[in-house]
């Protein structure tokens, strides 16, 4: 069973099948998820695009043009997301700076 995490960037535990993962772990996972899917919806956006060219379809072209548009604001949105978590995370040598 997985728990729900609702930071990415906590120190919190997942129990999958009474293991305990980093919740880190599993974001990790999941954001190369979310990375894979936005460039899909890119390339499916493109695939109209070229078809809606070749059948002359007005309607699917800009139907491709919103698809990929959206695909590339996510992927600036998130990219900000996790420049902002980056900057926010404390550096190891810093912790250890500070602990001396």
């Amino acid at each position: 069973m997985i728990l729900p995490v609702s930071n990415c960037g906590s120190n919190a535990l997942v129990r999958v099948a009474s293991n305990p993962f980093p919740a880190h772990a599993l974001c990790a996972g999941v954001k190369d998820l979310n990375k894979l899917g936005r460039a899909a919806e890119k390339v499916a956006g493109k695939s109209k695009q070229a078809v809606a060219e070749v059948t002359g379809d007005g309607k699917l072209d800009e139907e491709g043009r919103r698809q990929v548009k959206r695909a590339e604001q996510q992927t600036r949105r998130d990219e900000a997301a996790e420049q902002a978590e980056r900057a926010e995370t404390p550096k190891l040598s810093t912790i250890a700076n500070n602990l001396t």
